[in-house]
Formats: structure tokens, sequence, C-alpha cells
């Protein structure tokens, strides 16, 4: 199981056909003003970005990804939320490979990405 997101400045990004993961100097400096420990969705969470912006972001993640997983591949997504005691998690299940297991420690970084999941792939979604 690949683990991702275990220290601030991780990063989840969503196109319409593919979920990536990169460390993120942008969810770093979030996560500094805010979570001491854990993934951080991104910045862009629900933005739209013009076509220019859109290109460099993606250039920029080919370059930072530690996974990426095709929309089409993804058989589940489970998704815990995190509590006072406990860090959340999100496992990203494909029909092929293993899990990708994504560390979540704030409350709010847990609402961002299931919205964004349940947008991205819903009927694999499954929130404990």
């Amino acid at each position: 199981m690949l683990r991702a997101g275990g220290i601030a400045g991780y990063g989840i990004y969503v196109t319409t056909q593919r979920l990536i993961g990169a460390k993120s100097r942008k969810a770093l400096w979030k996560g500094l003003a805010g979570a001491a420990l854990g993934g951080v969705t991104g910045a862009f969470v629900g933005s739209k970005l013009s076509r220019d912006q859109n290109a460099q972001m993606i250039d920029e993640l080919e370059r930072k990804k530690d996974f990426e997983v095709a929309r089409e591949s993804i058989s589940s997504v489970e998704m815990k939320k995190p509590t006072f005691v406990h860090r959340g998690r999100m496992v990203i299940s494909t029909a092929t490979g293993d899990p990708v297991k994504i560390i979540i420690a704030d409350g709010g970084d847990y609402k961002r990405l299931l919205e964004l999941m349940q947008s991205f792939r819903p009927e694999a979604l499954n929130a404990l």
C-alpha cells in the first residue's frame, strides 16, 4: 500500500479524468497555518482556472506527483473522518495495483475532500 500525505504539504488534485496526489508547497503553507500534521487537500478545490493556469498547474503536478489514478480505474474510495484523537484517512483502491492511503488530519480538509470525491466518483465512495 502506498502511503501518501503523512505530513502537511500534500495535495489531492482532481481533473475530469484522473486523481493526482502530489507534494504541494501551497498546501504546506496552509498546513503550517492550520493543521500541524496530516494530508492537506489541494488549494484549488472547486475553483475554475483559465486555460493557461490549468496548463501550468498540470505541468507542475506532473513533476511533483506521487501517484495518479484514472477515474475509471478507481473501484472504491474509503474515507474516514479525523477525530480529536485519531487522524482520518482516504484509501483509494483500483482493480489492479496496490491501494493508496492518504492521511487526513483536519476536519475541514476532510469535508472538502469528501465533497470533491462525491462529485468525482460518487458510486465508488464509502464514507465511514
